[in-house]
């Protein structure tokens, strides 16, 4: 299970977690906000549709109850590049040198068929 820590600011103030988990082929994550930040005086809502809470949060509809989930929960979700923008990432990844790759965080990079097969 991968996550990522969302901060805020220089100080880098801890908002919350993102966590991406797999249940056989579909992929979604849940936003978890971090308890500091629940009860920051200066603390807010990411989304209308996420108010702070320790409940988790996964995309669906807007909803916390729904049991449809979508892959990047929230807000986050509009900061993914759409169809265009993923079509020439690929064109760059597929002429990129492996070195430059590598460096990728895993997430932006096509995985290798090791890691493919190891995530199925």
């Amino acid at each position: 299970m991968a996550e990522a820590r969302v901060v805020i600011g220089e100080g880098k103030i801890l908002v919350g977690r993102l966590v991406f988990e797999s249940d056989g082929r579909r992929s979604h994550s849940i936003f978890l906000y971090d308890q500091s930040w629940i009860n920051h005086p200066r603390g807010f809502d990411l989304s209308p549709h996420m108010p702070r809470a320790t409940a988790p949060y996964h995309a669906a509809a807007g909803r916390r109850d729904s049991r449809k989930r979508e892959v990047i929960a929230g807000p986050f979700g509009d900061t993914a590049p759409d169809s265009w923008g993923r079509k020439l990432m690929r064109r760059i990844l597929e002429t990129a040198p492996p070195s430059l790759i590598s460096s990728w965080p895993a997430m932006t990079r096509p995985a290798s068929k090791t890691e493919a097969s190891t995530a199925n």
